[in-house]
């Protein structure tokens, strides 16, 4: 009876030990595990900040060398950053063209909203519209959705809280911010359209005709863009270029928005640097 009382001391003894012993262990694990998460959070941080801080300083030196108003958002998919840089006080510039993209995408959610599909009609004038920048399918197109009121609808749908439009179409008001809302809307994910609608605005802006390729693809060989340009009322350039660029849903989206250049092909040089300083730094492809 006393040797059987001692062996169930023993093993509550042994147990009690394997307890502790498991404890322990799990613990230092979860500690090790929350070391090892933190140290790669701060390795992170560093490295965006390092990216961020490299970026910033190569689009300071090109606007430091011109006397136009700039402004440059991007977002950049992997390290879930957005960066952006302006020498403009005032905050909001001229769509031009590019607000046809907007236009497509309103297009599109209205034919998904009635369940209907683009007639064969509406195909034609969309691509002409974003392939060519054919001014009268976007003007037949905006009058589609419903004008001002849709147009306007899409950017409060997609929160573009700084764009508004109420004199024409191409003189909607925008920041380069406010773009990247619908150009990650188009690349990234959506609740507004769907990945179909999404799917073909991307082929439409990857296939832009040759002499408008020009802007936001400027050191990258996977690309799709729309561009805008319009002189102002002082007979200087508006010049705008968005997109996106990487391969599928990698890469980041871009957004530069220029006004008071010289000329159109001062504008266009502007923008291609400042896509090719993002390029080099963030990777192209």
């Amino acid at each position: 009876m006393r040797k059987h009382h001692r062996l169930k001391k023993i093993i509550k003894h042994g147990l009690i030990l394997t307890l502790t012993i498991l404890f322990v262990l799990s613990s230092s694990f979860a500690y090790a595990t929350q070391a090892q998460t933190v140290q790669a959070a701060n390795s992170t941080t560093k490295t965006n900040a390092a990216t961020k801080k490299a970026l910033l300083a190569k689009w300071q030196k090109i606007l430091n060398q011109t006397d136009s108003a700039v402004q440059i958002a991007v977002y950049d998919k992997s390290s879930n950053q957005t960066y952006t840089l302006t020498n403009n006080k005032q905050g909001t510039f001229t769509t031009a063209s590019t607000v046809k993209v907007a236009i497509l995408a309103g297009l599109l959610h209205m034919h998904e909203q009635n369940g209907t599909t683009l007639s064969s009609n509406e195909k034609a004038l969309a691509e002409k519209m974003i392939k060519n920048s054919d001014n009268d399918a976007a003007t037949t197109l905006f009058n589609e959705i419903g004008g001002f009121d849709g147009l306007n609808a899409v950017f409060e749908a997609l929160g573009m809280t700084d764009t508004s439009s109420s004199n024409g179409w191409g003189l909607t008001v925008t920041t380069a911010t406010d773009q990247l809302k619908l150009l990650n809307n188009v690349f990234y994910s959506s609740s507004y359209i769907s990945s179909t609608s999404r799917n073909y605005i991307k082929t439409l802006m990857g296939d832009v005709s040759r002499d408008q390729n020009w802007g936001i693809s400027a050191g990258s060989t996977t690309y799709q863009l729309k561009n805008g340009w319009r002189t102002d009322s002082d007979s200087r350039w508006i010049v705008d270029s968005i997109g996106h660029v990487g391969a599928n849903n990698k890469g980041y989206t871009i957004a530069v928005y220029t006004y008071g250049n010289t000329t159109l092909a001062s504008g266009e040089t502007l923008i291609e640097q400042l896509a090719k300083a993002t390029a080099e730094t963030l990777g192209s492809n």
